[in-house]
């Protein structure tokens, strides 16, 4: 039992460290955004790489945001249904869709991770001031899928774990 709550405190401090992550982004767009307003309109002299920094640091928030709500699970789920089967079933369940989750991520990341690698060795900039390489875009998207599939390991091993105790 020990290394599975290895396992948690280790789960929890990434993805504190993805909060963090998301929420100094969120402050340096609004902070980014004030300056590059106050420069356009009093200034009459606009930044312009703040609206691509505020884009790019926008898809940071949205898919760390999209792990950090599915470790939680707190994502929008139909489960109408399920709540009315016994607490087995639920549990059956439970682990169903454990498992066609980890295996639809794993695909997404197999696929996220090829498209990376194809646009770096197409070596596209994307347009805009800060000339930000293509294939930069697809980590937030590849961090965020591995993210959600450590948290779905986890919370399977430490079902099992319970289970075992259980037993």
């Amino acid at each position: 039992m020990s290394t599975v709550n290895l396992l948690l405190k280790t789960k929890q401090q990434i993805y504190n460290l993805m909060v963090t992550a998301s929420a100094l982004a969120l402050v340096v767009i609004f902070v980014t955004t004030l300056i590059q307003v106050f420069m356009r309109r009093f200034l009459h002299s606009p930044l312009v790489w703040a609206e691509d920094l505020a884009v790019f640091l926008f898809i940071w928030i949205t898919f760390l945001g999209a792990a950090i709500l599915y470790d939680r699970k707190i994502l929008i789920s139909i489960d109408t249904i399920v709540t009315l089967l016994p607490v087995r079933a639920q549990q059956f369940c439970q682990a169903v869709g454990n498992v066609i989750a980890l295996i639809s991520l794993a695909y997404l990341l197999n696929l996220s991770w090829q498209f990376m690698m194809r646009q770096r060795a197409l070596d596209h900039n994307l347009g805009g001031a800060l000339s930000v390489p293509s294939w930069v875009v697809m980590i937030p998207l590849i961090i965020s899928v591995a993210a959600m599939m450590v948290s779905c390991l986890i919370s399977m091993i430490s079902w099992f774990a319970k289970q075992g105790d259980n037993a």
